[in-house]
């Protein structure tokens, strides 16, 4: 039961983590943070129902897209690319939502390595167009993958860590004041001289030791 409280919290605070992140990137960018916020939750709920990507890492690629200078529709679009990049060419999502907010940019560059059609195009702009088109088709490939049986697996595990994280929730709210009292504790025990210090050690060792030694006893 304990391992299980720990795995939620830990869930818990990776999504946590994202999501406040991605708030951030678009409060200083000066979104309307509410608004945004919640059609890209939504979106991000919507990628983890077609694909086996966790929402929670579709609003970590949000917010890198937010931070490079893009927004709304925008953003959504050079995430769901960046999808069809990591399903259909085996690219990390951190380095295909980099590419894919370029190419939203206009810039198509970075997408030449693993698209060797576009090498064939010089213009700019006909390129970029190519790539928006080559990956809008990929995406399939991700909704395909989702379909398989071990894509069902994966969206299961998705949907059981949302659980997870839920769980979490409530236990990190209700730990909350005990982690600053720890806190405080240790922050205080630092403070000690070398020979409360060296007491404590040996009784905190004395106390390890009597529990074998009773248990022992009893047997």
């Amino acid at each position: 039961i304990m391992a299980m409280g720990a795995a939620t919290v830990i869930a818990f605070n990776k999504q946590e983590a994202a999501e406040k992140k991605l708030r951030a990137a678009l409060q200083a960018n000066g979104r309307v943070v509410d608004s945004t916020y919640t059609k890209y939750k939504n979106f991000a709920s919507e990628m983890q129902r077609l694909t086996v990507v966790g929402d929670e890492v579709t609003l970590e690629m949000l917010q890198v897209a937010e931070s490079m200078g893009l927004t709304g529709d925008s953003a959504m679009r050079a995430v769901k690319n960046s999808i069809a990049m990591q399903e259909a060419f085996g690219v990390n999502a951190q380095s295909a939502i980099r590419m894919t907010s370029a190419l939203e940019q206009g810039d198509a560059t970075m997408l030449t390595r693993y698209i060797p059609a576009l090498r064939e195009v010089e213009d700019q702009t006909e390129r970029a167009a190519l790539a928006q088109d080559i990956l809008s088709k990929s995406f399939g490939v991700a909704t395909e993958n989702a379909k398989t049986g071990q894509g069902a697996m994966v969206q299961m595990k998705n949907a059981v860590g949302d659980l997870m994280e839920q769980f979490g929730a409530i236990i990190s709210e209700a730990i909350t004041p005990f982690v600053g009292k720890i806190k405080e504790l240790a922050e205080r025990c630092q403070n000690l001289d070398e020979k409360t210090k060296k007491i404590i050690v040996v009784v905190s060792g004395l106390a390890a030791a009597i529990g074998p030694l009773l248990t022992s006893l009893g047997f």
